[in-house]
């Protein structure tokens, strides 16, 4: 219950924040003021065209996730095949530490 009520403010304490910082800044105001708080804001947040440049394109994408698929298929393929040789082995390092340890 408190901890519900206590969420509940966090969320009226951020978007009071965000409203209040907004109307500071002149965002709510006549155009003039507006356009110098973008202005102002535009300066001090990255530019959408510096981060789109580090941004993969769809095409280099869309073959890093083939590529990452397809390897996570062949390394689960890898591993079920590789099972039956693997649970053999592990059976008889069982087996030989359980006599070794009886012998002793």
């Amino acid at each position: 219950m408190a901890a519900s009520i206590v969420k509940g403010l966090g969320k009226v304490a951020i978007v009071g924040g965000a409203l209040y910082v907004t109307v500071d800044q002149g965002i709510w105001s006549e155009s003039k003021k507006a356009s110098s708080a973008l202005d102002r804001i535009t300066t001090k947040v990255m530019l959408t065209d510096d981060y789109l440049k580090q941004v993969p394109s769809v095409s280099q994408t869309s073959k890093l996730m083939k590529r990452s698929w397809n390897s996570g298929v062949q390394t689960v393929c890898s591993a079920v095949a590789d099972s039956p040789q693997k649970v053999s082995n592990w059976t008889g390092q069982i087996i030989s530490s359980v006599m070794d340890s009886g012998n002793k």
